[in-house]
């Protein structure tokens, strides 16, 4: 049986009893005792909520971590979609829908967990006028708008693309419905990886939710700048761990390094420092008569606290979560690498 806190039991309960349950994603985590989300927390409240056949709405592993969710029972038939984009507009069953079956239960790269696949699509109607239209992107800086109708319901996408194109060929745009395009839309299940080919080659997807909700429109440029808030602590470690070998170079010899190796994995050959992992090279230089070799004027006990934190948030940074690492701790690699560059200045 899997492990189910007395407060989620106590939602359980408040269900079967026909009173709303909600809390924040951070709050359901804290439940369990986690700070945080990856791929063995998510199972683990999943397995209890599954346990209690609950659900949350939106799924607690696509809301952000500060997100309130409603705590629904689960119905073991499927669910009919209600078909509503945020709170008042409608999925016309006619867009071109993708989805994917590739997004493991407890993915971290949904793209329902992208900020802007949580924001309600600013939108106009087929009667706006071209003019309106065009001064609405320019103010807020958009490359596309929904486009519903009466009904509320999505009939397409307008886009600068859209209207150059008809105007290229002479045709008159005077409302929003003469440069109307179809829009695809993707799960908020969906990997990112998997709706990159459809956004690169449409411009961006329109994100539906289980129950049948669009919630936001994910654009290029949004996952440009995802991609850079994740990839930045990717290369700052890189680079961070290249300029520590570096720094101890070919300055021990073959039987040094392998004696720093984790004993439980004395298997492993090590020819040079490259065959070290990070938590090893502190092992390494954690003793004054090893550090002396590096001939560095800085103090090693703050050096390898240094190195210490490094290390914990680079096992964070490992244990990937779409919400991205802390501010504080993007911080510190910027400062570390940083200290590094300028270290390795003073050395060479």
């Amino acid at each position: 049986m899997p492990h189910v806190p007395e407060e989620l039991r106590a939602v359980a309960e408040g269900i079967t009893q026909n009173r709303r349950q909600i809390a924040s994603v951070r709050t359901l985590l804290l439940w369990f005792g986690f700070n945080g989300r990856n791929n063995q927390t998510n199972q683990q409240v999943q397995q209890a909520l599954e346990f209690l056949k609950l659900r949350t709405d939106p799924d607690f592993t696509a809301a952000g971590i500060d997100d309130n969710v409603t705590f629904v029972p689960k119905y073991d038939g499927i669910r009919e979609p209600t078909g509503a984009v945020g709170t008042d507009v409608h999925v016309n069953v006619g867009a071109i829908v993708m989805t994917s079956g590739n997004a493991s239960e407890g993915s971290a790269y949904r793209i329902g967990k992208l900020p802007s696949a949580r924001k309600t699509p600013v939108s106009v109607s087929p009667e706006t006028s071209t003019e309106e239209v065009v001064t609405l992107m320019l103010v807020r800086d958009f490359s596309q708008l929904a486009v519903l109708n009466a009904d509320k319901e999505v009939v397409g996408l307008v886009s600068w693309k859209s209207l150059g194109s008809r105007l290229a060929l002479g045709r008159r745009c005077r409302v929003a419905g003469d440069f109307t395009e179809k829009h695809r839309e993707v799960g908020a299940e969906t990997s990112v990886f998997d709706a990159i080919p459809i956004i690169v080659e449409y411009g961006c997807v329109l994100v539906r939710d289980s129950s049948g909700k669009v919630r936001g429109i994910v654009t290029a440029s949004d996952l440009a700048l995802k991609f850079s808030q994740f990839g930045e602590p990717f290369l700052l470690l890189e680079e961070i761990e290249n300029q520590v070998r570096d720094l101890i170079g070919s300055k021990f010899t073959r039987e040094q390094l392998e004696a720093a190796c984790d004993p439980h994995d004395s298997s492993r050959l090590v020819e040079g420092i490259a065959d070290l992992r990070f938590d090893e090279y502190i092992r390494l230089l954690d003793h004054p008569d090893r550090w002396e070799r590096l001939n560095l004027d800085i103090d090693r006990r703050m050096f390898i606290r240094g190195l210490e934190h490094m290390s914990r948030i680079r096992g964070e940074v490992m244990h990937f979560d779409a919400a991205g690492i802390k501010e504080d701790d993007l911080a510190e690699l910027r400062t570390f690498a940083q200290f590094l560059r300028e270290l390795r200045l003073l050395v060479s």
